[in-house]
């Protein structure tokens, strides 16, 4: 009878490496880092419009390009992450929308705000796809769903946090500190999460 196959995540359990738990603390993080850079906008809006003179409407049309801009590249994401792997993935991603997400605190016409905004979905649509993939390398059949239940949960942590956290920010520092602060934050947690992250065959 030929032997079963196991996978490098059923390796990674059987040999006690609890590791993985410590990888799924990153996803959340990493996810809730996510939706706090996607929320400052949503946060900062009414001191932009009235320092920048922008309309309601051209904030609507920030939202409505990330949105199109993110769903658009959902597509290419995954082939990204086969082809050069979670680790650079995610961490090179994360890095893309930190940046974006700085940068917004530093412009101020309308133009270049849509060009962040549109960066800023091109650096986190990768975000999903490599955690479910860093999942499937790490955690083994039956606690797969479990994990993913886990940092999926970032997605609502996100926005519950970041109210609290951007509005103090805004109010001590004014609105572009929501974004310089945002932005500093995912790139440091990016950085560490390069040196720090192994696949389970090379952990």
């Amino acid at each position: 009878m030929a032997d079963k196959l196991v996978s490098p995540a059923d390796v990674a359990t059987s040999a006690g490496m609890n590791f993985r738990w410590t990888v799924l603390v990153w996803l959340v993080a990493g996810g809730i880092i996510n939706y706090i850079d996607r929320a400052s906008l949503s946060i900062a809006a009414p001191e932009m419009i009235r320092e920048l003179g922008l309309s309601r409407t051209q904030i609507g049309l920030l939202g409505t390009v990330f949105a199109w801009t993110y769903a658009v590249m959902q597509l290419p994401a995954g082939w990204v992450i086969d082809r050069f792997g979670a680790k650079k993935a995610y961490a090179v991603a994360m890095i893309w929308w930190s940046v974006a997400t700085y940068m917004t605190g530093v412009v101020g016409s309308v133009s270049a705000l849509l060009v962040m905004r549109a960066l800023l979905a091109v650096g986190e649509a990768p975000c999903w796809p490599t955690s479910a993939k860093i999942t499937a390398a790490w955690f083994p059949t039956k606690e797969r769903g479990f994990a993913t239940g886990i940092w999926d949960s970032s997605s609502k942590w996100g926005p519950a946090l970041a109210p609290a956290v951007l509005v103090a920010l805004m109010i001590a520092f004014g609105w572009r500190s929501l974004f310089h602060v945002a932005g500093a934050v995912g790139i440091a947690f990016a950085i560490i999460f390069l040196f720090l992250y192994r696949n389970p065959e090379q952990s």
